[in-house]
């Protein structure tokens, strides 16, 4: 049975992938390359992924594209960033929701959210 020609959003997510797999699939070999389903874990993550895609909305990837042709958009002048740790700053994430407004208001276009996990020991946030 002839394969069905790829669409061009097909071909968007290889050229991405192709970009950004020699970065991913090394890092995944490494930490859980030793595991014997390793190989199904991959397959499983490259279909989440693919469907992802499929499912995410038009505008959103018209701006992934923007940010591919332009990888330093948030060095910009008009852009303004915001680093913060999610419990510290809004108590969890709907918390961070919910002050968003607060943010733009201040003129923030952009957010960096530290990571939300336990820390091995207090007050340390493993090099952040």
């Amino acid at each position: 049975m002839a394969k069905a020609p790829a669409s061009a959003q097909d071909d968007i997510f290889s050229l991405r992938l192709d970009r950004s797999g020699p970065d991913l699939w090394p890092m995944l070999q490494a930490l859980y390359g030793h595991r014997p389903d390793y190989d199904a874990f991959c397959a499983k993550l490259l279909k989440t992924l693919r469907k992802a895609w499929e499912a995410r909305p038009a505008d959103l990837r018209r701006l992934d594209l923007k940010r591919d042709l332009e990888p330093d958009w948030f060095q910009r002048p008009d852009m303004a960033g915001y680093v913060f740790y999610i419990d510290r700053f809004a108590g969890n994430l709907q918390g961070v929701l919910e002050k968003l407004d607060y943010l733009e208001d201040l003129g923030i276009t952009y957010v960096h959210l530290m990571p939300c996990l336990d820390q091995p020991c207090l007050w340390h946030d493993g090099g952040f």
